[in-house]
């Protein structure tokens, strides 16, 4: 499993390199006539998205990833994320296939090359969230439903706003999504947004990439306030402690180290944007969440 996440991490910074198409369907699109009543989700994020939207009826086929909410996993499963059962997704006979549009770049191409329609769907940063529902709304014939869902999430950010008026400095924070090597996130990654959101300033904001290794000297140099550490199902550290090599960063000795649990953070969702109050207090207060 280990193995499998850091390729995931590999993966993530070398997919906006190989794919930069738009959420156009790729194939015969459902006409406004005939929405997408067979609908098949080759990653969580998109699950997550169409149960948010009340389309889960429609869903016909989920990957082995697809465990939120818990009833997802009851759904026909065709494989693995990386290596989902074209053959399987073919048979079910889909009206649409919502896929990633940086990680699954040759799937969408075999399914194209099978007629089967595949939108590619991009969620890297907050506002391409809200791009990539209402899209996804359209085609499954629920736009009012993401309508609504973007409310809400405009409403959660509204929220965390009036929330953070309480603590108007800013605090620097680094990131740590993997613990060897230690890998962070920059201004490319859907976390650096949510860090935004919640008054947080990402010490590695300025790299323009989205998962990547820092090195010790980097990390003393930035010496931040907070020390976020991710631990979930998809990726994040695996010791329960700091090597003793931090010991001396100012977040550290401050007693600011705050971990985070839960894959609400790395699956780009609604649930990322329920839980700004929640990432604010990580932050300020310095409260390890369990979401």
């Amino acid at each position: 499993m280990r193995e499998n996440l850091l390729a995931l991490l590999v993966l993530l910074t070398l997919g906006s390199l190989i794919y930069s198409d738009s959420q156009a369907v790729v194939g015969s699109e459902p006409t406004p006539e005939k929405k997408a009543q067979r609908i098949v989700s080759l990653s969580p994020s998109n699950t997550e998205i169409l149960y948010a939207l009340g389309a889960k009826e429609q869903i016909v086929g989920v990957t082995s990833y697809c465990d939120y909410p818990p009833e997802a996993a009851y759904k026909e499963q065709i494989g693995s994320f990386y290596n989902p059962d074209i053959e399987k997704v073919i048979a079910l006979d889909p009206d649409v296939v919502l896929a990633n549009s940086t990680l699954q770049l040759q799937v969408i191409r075999q399914l194209a090359r099978a007629g089967v329609p595949v939108m590619p769907v991009k969620t890297e940063n907050l506002d391409e969230m809200y791009m990539s529902i209402n899209k996804i709304a359209r085609v499954i014939g629920r736009e009012e439903e993401g309508r609504e869902l973007s409310a809400k999430m405009d409403d959660y950010r509204h929220e965390a706003k009036e929330i953070l008026a309480k603590y108007p400095e800013k605090r620097d924070v680094f990131i740590e999504v993997w613990d060897k090597p230690i890998l962070t996130v920059g201004s490319e990654s859907y976390l650096n947004g949510l860090i935004k959101e919640a008054g947080g300033n990402n010490l590695a904001g300025a790299v323009k990439q989205d998962y990547f290794s820092w090195d010790l000297e980097k990390i003393y140099a930035a010496n931040p306030d907070v020390y976020l550490r991710l631990r979930g199902t998809d990726m994040g550290s695996t010791a329960d402690k700091l090597p003793g090599k931090l010991k001396e960063l100012d977040a550290v000795k401050n007693g600011h180290v705050v971990t985070v649990f839960g894959d609400w953070l790395v699956r780009p969702g609604p649930r990322s944007f329920a839980a700004l109050p929640s990432l604010i207090k990580a932050i300020y207060e310095e409260k390890g969440i369990d979401k």
